[in-house]
């Protein structure tokens, strides 16, 4: 009975932090999709695959600092789906996660 109620508690404990989970994930995005971005391409090839970015407010400010555009933002854990774009063109992608 105690292992049962623990297990509960732990249950409940573990949807309430999933709750509070603040990812930002733009309209239209896939990995599969994120996986054919290639340096080069243009800012409406990337748009036609991931559709577009998350807005200003939600991008992390490392993103905001180097003009680049995110995708995905995940402030709280860290993990980001980001484009940097130079004259129109795709110069650098990167997706991490960091604690």
């Amino acid at each position: 009975m105690v292992g049962v109620l623990c297990f509960s508690l732990m249950s409940t404990g573990v949807a309430w932090w999933s709750s509070l989970e603040d990812t930002f994930v733009a309209p239209g995005f896939s990995w599969q999709s994120w996986k054919l971005i290639r340096k080069g391409m243009t800012r409406a090839d990337v748009e036609r695959l991931l559709g577009p970015p998350i807005t200003e407010e939600l991008k992390p400010a490392f993103a905001r600092a180097q003009f680049a555009e995110c995708w995905v933002s995940n402030l709280s854990v860290g993990y980001f789906a980001t484009v940097w774009f130079e004259s129109g063109r795709v110069t650098r992608t990167q997706f991490w996660y960091s604690d």
